[in-house]
């Protein structure tokens, strides 16, 4: 039997996660780990612009089938976890950053 997890989820042999990644992670990239149910490490590569809900796969990290002997996968969904910025030198930053973006984006056009 398995017990429920507030992690993951499992779609018949395949075990399902969420990752949360900034704005930020998701602008420029990065790589995070995840703890799998039986405490390997599986690190994902996440590209720069990637958009939330992005699904990354890991083969054969899932449920092991005890008819066919198939091992399931590990699907990793991307969810954006957007901060509140309050701080007024901060939010100025930011905002110069995005405008710098937007001029950079529309030069390459």
């Amino acid at each position: 039997m398995v017990e429920a997890s507030q992690d993951y989820d499992r779609r018949g042999d395949d075990l399902v996660t969420f990752l949360a990644i900034s704005p930020i992670e998701a602008m420029i990239g990065c790589t995070k780990n995840i703890t799998t149910l039986d405490d390997n490490i599986v690190r994902i590569n996440i590209q720069a612009g990637v958009q939330p809900g992005t699904e990354f796969l890991s083969r054969g990290m899932g449920f092991r089938n005890v008819n066919s002997g198939y091992k399931g996968n590990l699907i990793v969904h991307t969810r954006l976890n957007v901060p509140v910025v309050t701080d007024t030198i901060l939010k100025d930053k930011l905002e110069k950053i995005h405008a710098e973006i937007n001029n950079t984006s529309k030069s390459n056009t």
